[in-house]
């Protein structure tokens, strides 16, 4: 004898959940530790990290009191991809 039962009903087969895209803002801070402490204080919540990145400089993973994810990504003691100004006349801001 068989131990399958075939008096219940079958379950339909489900396809597999798949993730949902989204949107992950980085916002590039000076001091990457100071940062941290203040998504605590303000009670958001660190997901991951800090990693280091190539280059020198890391990268967290956060989320805000909503739950609403976001990252930072910095070097020691510098920012990263802002624009610096040049102080003589005719420049434009160029790249750093």
């Amino acid at each position: 004898m068989s131990d399958l039962d075939f008096t219940k009903p079958k379950e339909p087969l489900k396809p597999a959940p798949a993730p949902a895209a989204f949107w992950l803002y980085y916002f590039n801070v000076v001091d990457i530790s100071a940062a941290l402490d203040r998504v605590r204080a303000e009670r958001g919540e660190i997901l991951e990290g800090p990693s280091d990145i190539p280059g020198g400089g890391k990268v967290a993973r956060c989320a805000d009191p909503q739950g609403a994810m976001f990252a930072l990504i910095g070097k020691q003691g510098e920012a990263v991809g802002y624009f610096e100004r040049d102080a003589s006349p005719g420049s434009s801001a160029r790249a750093r």
